[in-house]
């Protein structure tokens, strides 16, 4: 009987001493997938039962909102995948590589007609553009997931905010595409020199009724303090305080939770001998445009973080303009291109304007400041000489400075609607 159990006992034996073998025959990836398999289906691995216990109980517990904050609707609660997946990817994104590809498929959310309170100057099919091309582009970044802008889905999210832009004529021209996709769901009304709290500021912009969603403009060029000596313009001359924040804006600030700041253009060598630039209320020695630009950004990161502002804060780089020796000549400025530049064109562009470095100078301090979302759209907008107003302004001047609405400025919008999905609480 013995001898005829051996041959069962030895086997049994060897299956018994390769089970350890055959256990580590499954992947790390396997049991990985098989982890997770079981989580999904309330089974957790009992050595891991303890923590994921925890876990569990910490995730169920609800947050408390912050003391005076509005209660947000149900509806417009997004699910947490969204807003994790939108706040990796602008994350890892950069902007700054990328191309436009056309995209035939591609249309606008609002139209010439549709939108009511589209400003002429920016209205180029109203103003008898012909070609349509330069509608029909994305940008596309490697790294980045941007979500294009959902009327719908921003307003029910976004209810109960005040969102404030300020800064140079390119605030405005986002504000131009950011009012047209709002109300293409929902009307707003303008308002005029309403004062906040009791700061004595009166700032213009435009209420969403039904979602309680506020957009304040207040124009600041500098984004420090200044003053026109004289005429008004570009042109003319400016005393400008790099130390100080221009108080039109800075007053407003603990009202909004969102702010969009845009500058650059008004720091420009050609204007330098137009410029009073002072510090300390004393006048400085000339410096270089790039150096008080850096200065006068510096200043305004400093006194949002020192603020203690809750919002987030996002930045515009420095959109590029297509002029170069002539201001109208069709070779040498945007006049007559339909479609965005070729790879050996942009290189060109590059070397006949100072975009980059502006825009090199700009990161150098934005970098400086984690707090800021930056909206860097410098080499997308040198791409496009095609999306410019060209001679569609509804004036006898071309313009190769301002975008085309709809159009490029749609993209900014739609940046900033995924940095704001990443960073709701």
């Amino acid at each position: 009987m013995a001898a005829r159990l051996t041959p069962f006992l030895l086997s049994l034996l060897l299956v018994v001493s390769l089970l350890p073998f055959l256990a580590l025959a499954v992947t790390p990836a396997e049991r990985a997938a098989a982890r997770a398999a079981s989580r999904a289906a309330g089974r957790v691995n009992p050595r891991e039962s303890s923590r994921e216990g925890s876990r569990s109980a910490a995730r169920a517990a609800p947050r408390a909102a912050p003391r005076g904050a509005p209660r947000a609707a149900p509806r417009a609660a997004p699910r947490a995948a969204v807003v994790q997946a939108a706040a990796a990817a602008t994350t890892r994104c950069d902007l700054n590589k990328g191309r436009w590809e056309y995209d035939p498929k591609y249309k606008p959310a609002y139209g010439p007609v549709s939108c009511k309170s589209l400003r002429s100057y920016f209205n180029c099919l109203a103003n008898g553009r012909k070609d349509r091309r330069y509608l029909n582009y994305v940008w596309r970044s490697p790294g980045c997931n941007i979500q294009r802008f959902n009327a719908t889905s921003f307003m029910q999210r976004f209810r109960n905010k005040v969102f404030l832009n300020t800064g140079d004529s390119f605030a405005t021209n986002f504000d131009a595409s950011f009012r047209c996709l709002i109300g293409s769901y929902t009307k707003t009304k303008d308002f005029t020199n309403k004062v906040w709290g009791n700061t004595g500021v009166k700032a213009s912009g435009y209420f969403a009724k039904e979602f309680n969603f506020t957009v304040v403009r207040v124009p600041s060029n500098f984004l420090v303090a200044s003053q026109p000596i004289g005429e008004v313009s570009s042109a003319g001359v400016w005393q400008v305080d790099l130390d100080k924040v221009d108080d039109s804006w800075a007053k407003l600030l603990p009202f909004t939770h969102y702010v969009l700041f845009s500058s650059g253009h008004w720091f420009s060598q050609a204007s330098d001998n137009l410029r009073i630039y002072r510090r300390n209320g004393q006048r400085i020695k000339p410096q270089s445009a790039l150096l008080t630009m850096q200065e006068s950004l510096a200043t305004l990161t400093r006194h949002v973080k020192a603020s203690g502002y809750r919002g987030v804060p996002f930045f515009i780089t420095f959109t590029a303009f297509h002029y170069y020796n002539s201001f109208a000549a069709k070779t040498e400025s945007c006049v007559g291109f339909t479609d965005p530049f070729k790879p050996k064109q942009l290189q060109y562009a590059e070397a006949m304007t100072d975009i980059m470095t502006s825009r090199d100078a700009q990161m150098a301090i934005l970098r400086r400041a984690p707090q800021f979302k930056i909206v860097d759209v410098a080499r997308s907008t040198l791409s496009r000489p095609d999306a410019h107003q060209q001679m569609a302004t509804g004036t006898d001047r071309p313009d190769c400075s301002h975008f085309c609405v709809p159009g490029v400025p749609d993209s900014w919008v739609d940046i900033v609607n995924s940095y704001m999905i990443g960073t709701i609480r």
